[in-house]
């Protein structure tokens, strides 16, 4: 990710830490000690442990957030530079609703998203929901039953997910991203109306349908999402090796990865010349460049001025 300060921040899963690259190509550690356990409240960043930190995200005010997956939580950097607990109660279970989201129970995190007001979207992997965090601090339940299921388009709530992932928010329009992951599934979610739809994937993995309607194609255990220029969405198609992007129309095509899970050690290629092995995560940068987080690989690429192409 870029954060509001212009350097590139990585969630290092394994390595339990939040890092960042300065402008000058060095790196250091903003969250985590580097030990796996539950994050502690009250200490400095580097000096928390965390459990396996799996999506960041920045409040309207800039503090970063961090969702350590198996924590059940969310947990922030306040103005003090201190960490406080936002959301969950850091045990492993499904409650809360219409609740205090600071009192709410939570499973294994899977992404999140902020909102220009405060708002707060959570993908509960475990309990297959996302979850809303409103500004005054209640939460509830927009997309998903609560048991992983396939569902048809109709309202979020009673529409069944499977294990979703990453999620991305499109606030000029009021809809929301979701990586319907085990169902191989993108959904889109109008956060105003509730109303929830399918836009790419069959529920059936594999790799067909560039060209054609996304609906139709099939993708394989897609996770990362990053809205794109003229109401499309970018899919990191992970077991496929490639990105892939449904544009406006609903038409999906491959933008970078050659399929392959192969390691590139050259770079300057096209981004659909260039083998991803597992690209987990998308993000922009201000320039219009793209992040791929290449999961297998363990590094981050830049697909550079992509987003004039799209």
């Amino acid at each position: 990710y870029e954060s509001p300060d212009g350097s590139i921040v990585i969630v290092d899963y394994s390595n339990m830490r939040v890092r960042r690259i300065g402008a000058d190509g060095t790196i250091d550690t903003m969250v985590g000690n580097g030990f796996h356990a539950y994050s502690e409240e009250g200490v400095s960043p580097t000096e928390t442990p965390l459990e396996n930190p799996i999506d960041i995200a920045w409040t309207p005010d800039g503090d970063l957030c961090v969702q350590p997956q198996h924590e059940g939580r969310i947990v922030c950097v306040d103005e003090d530079n201190r960490m406080r607990r936002l959301v969950g109660t850091g045990i492993i279970a499904d409650s809360g609703d219409n609740g205090a989201a600071i009192d709410a129970e939570m499973g294994y995190g899977a992404g999140m998203v902020f909102d220009e007001d405060g708002t707060l979207y959570i993908s509960d992997s475990t309990f297959s929901r996302v979850r809303r965090m409103a500004p005054d601090g209640t939460i509830n339940t927009v997309l998903g039953t609560g048991n992983a299921g396939i569902g048809d388009d109709g309202t979020g709530q009673s529409m069944a997910i499977r294990f979703p992932g990453r999620i991305a928010l499109d606030a000029t329009v009021q809809r929301l991203y979701v990586a319907d992951s085990f169902n191989h599934r993108i959904i889109a979610l109008d956060t105003e109306s509730g109303e929830a739809r399918v836009i790419a994937g069959t529920g059936e993995a594999g790799r067909e349908g560039d060209g054609g309607p996304g609906r139709d194609a099939r993708l394989n255990l897609p996770n990362g999402i990053a809205v794109a220029p003229s109401g499309g969405v970018l899919i990191a198609d992970q077991r496929n090796h490639v990105i892939r992007h449904v544009d406006a129309s609903g038409i999906i095509r491959t933008v970078a990865g050659t399929g392959e899970s192969v390691r590139t050690e050259a770079t300057g290629r096209r981004p659909q010349d260039t083998a991803l092995a597992g690209p987990a995560g998308l993000s922009w940068t201000a320039e219009g460049d793209l992040l791929i987080a290449e999961q297998f690989g363990h590094r981050i690429w830049v697909a550079h001025q992509l987003w004039d192409e799209l």
